[in-house]
């Protein structure tokens, strides 16, 4: 699926920058895209230069995971994660595996 089928509902996000400031945000949870999605699923997302992110179906259900669109391109957030090792920029598929 590529991110510009899916319907919209943007919620603020809040993730700590790498100076220790505040960043904010707005994207979709992506357990409104994906609302069927079980716990041992993966969603993978996919980027322009070919990296692919895996996130799990837990993380999804418990809202732990965003996709926002910024200067016109999609990227993948995770507020929780440490250093930002698993966000994504430049979104151009999702799969579920």
């Amino acid at each position: 699926m590529r991110p510009e089928e899916f319907e919209w509902k943007e919620e603020r996000i809040v993730c700590p920058g790498p100076a220790g400031e505040d960043r904010e945000y707005f994207g979709t949870p992506v357990r409104l895209l994906f609302p069927d999605i079980a716990d041992d699923e993966l969603a993978a997302f996919h980027s322009l230069d070919g990296e692919i992110v895996a996130v799990s179906g837990e993380e999804i259900r418990r809202n732990k995971v965003f996709l926002a669109k910024e200067n016109g391109e999609y990227r993948l957030i995770i507020p929780d994660e440490p250093f930002h090792r698993r966000w994504c920029r430049q979104v151009v598929d999702i799969t579920r595996e």
